[in-house]
């Protein structure tokens, strides 16, 4: 070990790392969708880095929980921590001791089982949704496809898919999150809304109701709706009311204050209400 082999492995050791781990959570996942048990992924985390660390340790090689034997486990009763401990000990049998007999199991029979779990771990009723995705609404009446799934739903399924093909998982996992961010980033933008109360022409204050996320994608729309050129007809006093609102960013402080400033540079009183 030498900080030159750090430096030459560690992006591998993180992709690795990244890969593993999200492929034991899906499994966790999968597992509590079928067990209807909530099971404690913290504690496959830890313990996944623990045993990880000892088997490099002797020159072994690592592992993560798997989605396909999962699936094979779960039709086969093995639901419990039983099932993991005695899966890992005939791999252990296996591996020093009944490698010969290993031998002699034809390649096609593990085949057949790997596209037995696949086939039990698809979802068909996700092609329906993924076609209802990209079909308008009076197509869907007509066929009676009684689903909508977003479109941007359906882009991530497929490109995590692609990607992962044509490259490899951990890619493809970052890929699907970087769009999923993106698509987030985007529908948020346009969810702030501001709605302005004033009681009568002659009253004394105003109140602007905020919904919505301020954070930095929205925080340029949300100083836009108050123009400096506008605010100037408001009351003396101003209320800024954001029980509705979540401040998630400094950006979104950033723009709160500076529709504050703009308020007092117009000589305007203004308070702040129910902000978080």
């Amino acid at each position: 070990f030498s900080v030159d082999t750090f430096f030459k492995v560690y992006l591998y050791g993180l992709a690795v790392f990244g890969t593993g781990l999200s492929e034991s959570m899906l499994a966790s996942h999968i597992v509590d969708d079928l067990t209807e048990i909530k099971g404690a992924k913290g504690r496959v985390a830890i313990g996944q880095g623990i045993a990880n660390i000892i088997t490099a340790t002797f020159g072994g090689m690592g592992g993560s929980g798997s989605m396909a034997q999962t699936i094979v486990a779960n039709h086969s009763d093995g639901i419990t921590g039983l099932c993991t401990f005695l899966t890992s000990m005939f791999q252990l049998l296996f591996f020093y001791a009944a490698y010969d007999f290993v031998n002699i199991i034809p390649l096609g029979a593990i085949s057949g089982i790997m596209i037995w779990g696949a086939f039990k771990l698809f979802d068909f009723e996700s092609i329906l949704q993924a076609l209802s995705a990209v079909l308008p609404l009076r197509v869907r009446n007509r066929i009676n496809l009684d689903c909508k799934t977003p479109r941007v739903d359906a882009l991530i399924m497929l490109a995590v898919m692609g990607i992962t093909l044509c490259l490899d998982l951990s890619i493809g996992l970052l890929s699907g999150v970087f769009i999923a961010t993106f698509a987030f980033v985007w529908d948020s933008s346009t969810r702030v809304v501001v709605e302005r109360e004033l009681s009568s022409q002659e009253s004394t204050n105003v109140t602007y109701s905020v919904s919505g996320p301020l954070f930095f994608a929205t925080a340029g729309g949300f100083c836009d709706i108050f123009p400096i050129e506008e605010i100037h007809f408001d009351p003396d006093e101003v209320i800024i009311f954001l029980e509705n609102a979540e401040i998630y960013d400094h950006s979104g402080m950033v723009a709160l204050k500076k529709i504050y400033d703009r308020f007092i540079d117009a000589g305007k009183f203004v308070a702040i209400s129910s902000i978080s």
